[in-house]
């Protein structure tokens, strides 16, 4: 699967938040979400934690540039949490655990996730699906969403969470989870 995605640091959520609402979207979800970090040689390798409840192994490769990027993925659902976990710690090693509280928006085909990360603050993340779709539509279309946010280009970052929690110091120990 792949989607076209924006990164940008936002110091106040709520703006947006009355933007998504004025153009008459709804939340579709609030959740919590916990992602261990395993290390990997290439791209990224993540097990979420939705709610406590949900549990997905996800794996990405996406290039570390500032703007709209390309992401590849593949999602798997994972029934024995304790068991995949362990399974991947002693294989791989955790690399860093993110914690966040995630608003969910849908627009169209992009999902527009307003993001509270433990250590880190606020940010808006837009995922502009590409199925169904040539890549350039889905690159116009989470542009067009990004300018109708009013965020601010400056703020759009190339590292993800994982990266900044590294550059920051705020990693999380595989014990937090």
């Amino acid at each position: 699967m792949q989607n076209v995605e924006i990164k940008a640091r936002c110091r106040d959520l709520q703006p947006v938040h009355d933007i998504l609402v004025g153009k008459g979207l709804k939340r579709v979800a609030r959740m919590r979400q916990v992602d261990t970090y395993f290390s990997t040689p290439q791209g990224r390798l993540k097990l979420r934690e939705i709610d406590g409840r949900r549990v997905e192994l996800i794996s990405y490769r996406r290039p570390d540039v500032r703007g709209m990027r390309a992401s590849t993925y593949s999602v798997v659902k994972v029934n024995d949490l304790p068991g995949m976990r362990a399974v991947l710690s002693g294989v791989l090693g955790v690399r860093v655990i993110v914690a966040k509280t995630r608003d969910l928006y849908k627009w169209e085909s992009t999902r527009v996730h307003l993001d509270a990360v433990d250590g880190l603050g606020t940010f808006v993340e837009l995922e502009t699906t590409v199925y169904g779709q040539e890549l350039q539509t889905a690159e116009r279309e989470c542009m067009s969403v990004f300018g109708a946010l009013d965020l601010d280009e400056g703020d759009i970052l190339a590292p993800s969470y994982v990266d900044l929690l590294e550059a920051t110091g705020g990693i999380s120990s595989p014990a937090a989870s």
